[in-house]
């Protein structure tokens, strides 16, 4: 089990990507971001966060050399 601190809610999500909480919904509802349920309430892990993000920035920019 994660660690607390390793989970966040939304608006924490959100701010740690520089987001707003209906890109993090769609994200979510995509299946691009991953979710803990703990009891009734939905939380992110913060790595997955950051490598999804990180994964996403490099499928932006391409492979190193073309146009």
């Amino acid at each position: 089990m994660p660690k607390a601190d390793d989970l966040l809610d939304i608006n924490e999500a959100a701010e740690l990507l520089g987001c707003s909480l209906s890109t993090i919904e769609r994200a979510k509802k995509r299946g691009e971001i991953s979710t803990v349920k703990v009891g009734k309430l939905i939380r992110y892990r913060r790595a997955d966060l950051l490598n999804t993000h990180a994964r996403q920035a490099l499928d932006s920019v391409g492979p190193i050399g073309q146009k």
